[in-house]
This record gives C-alpha cells, structure tokens and sequence, in this order.
C-alpha cells in the first residue's frame, strides 16, 4: 500500500505533463475511475506469487517442480489470452470480467483449502486462465474509450496497479 501512495505525486505530474492540454486526471470518465478502483482492489488483495510457490512446496510438490507451477500459469496464460480476447470482442468485456475475477476469487480459496498436489497445478492453470482473461480485457476497456494520445498513459496506469 504504502508503493501506490508514495507514488501519487508523481503520477500526478506525469498525468500534467503526458495528458492533452484540454483534459486533466479529474476529467475521466467515471467509468474508468471505477476500473481503476477495481483493478486496485483485487490488486490489494492478491498475494504475492511466492506465497503461492510456497503452497505448492507445502502441500507436497517437489521443490524442483515448484517453478514448473509457475510455468504452467503462463502457458495458461499465454494460451487462454487471444481467445478471450475474441471472445471478448463477440460478446462483450463486462460479463468476462466479473467472471474472470469470480475466477480469482475461487482460485484462492482453492489454494487455502488443496490437500494434495494434483490441486496445485490445476490451481496454478486456473490463475493463468485468470490473468489471460482479465488483463487483456481491462487493457481493451480504456484502449475503447480514450482518444489515441491518453491511452499509453492510462493503460501504464492500470498495468501499474495490476503488477
């Protein structure tokens, strides 16, 4: 918490300086105010990955495969992102994000509640298919909706928070 407050000035100067002359921060929509509480709000709540590593060497895989989980999550990842994104396209972003966050939400409670290995991978492949779901549709819901010039500097915003 303490990396995201001491850091408000210095957004605020980089929005002075990066944003058109005629649209200031408090200008946004609202819209992208409330996305952006959003993404800080499951951003606060996610643990670090390591706690996650740690899991999985807990319930009992190998220290030497516990990397391996965390090539799983970006295989997932990498694989579920495009076609969630068409998906996406077809049928509309705000009813794959909230399932992709109700995802997040049963992927943790998942890994507080696993008792055996074979948990932990599928666990891992889900919170890969979380990250490919939610990521690239929060990066499409500002791209949609701000002018070329503001987009970089507000998907660097959202990516910020979502790291």
């Amino acid at each position: 918490m303490i990396h995201y407050v001491a850091h408000v000035s210095v957004l605020k100067k980089l929005f002075d300086v990066l944003l058109p002359q005629n649209v200031t921060i408090l200008e946004m929509s609202k819209e992208y105010w409330i996305l952006v509480r959003v993404a800080l709000l499951f951003n606060l709540g996610n643990s670090s990955d390591a706690f996650l590593l740690l899991q999985a060497q807990q319930i009992g895989v190998s220290p030497a495969f516990v990397p391996l989980t965390v090539v799983v999550m970006n295989i997932t990842y990498f694989l579920s992102a495009y076609p969630v994104g068409l998906l996406s396209d077809r049928i509309g972003r705000l009813g794959l994000l909230v399932g992709g966050f109700l995802l997040y939400a049963l992927t943790y409670l998942g890994f507080a509640f696993t008792s055996s290995s074979w948990q932990i991978w599928v666990l891992f492949a889900l919170y890969g298919l979380y990250q490919g779901m939610n990521k690239g549709i929060f990066s499409a819901m500002v791209a949609e909706k701000y002018q070329q010039i503001c987009v970089v500097l507000l998907l660097g915003l959202l990516i910020w928070l979502l790291v």
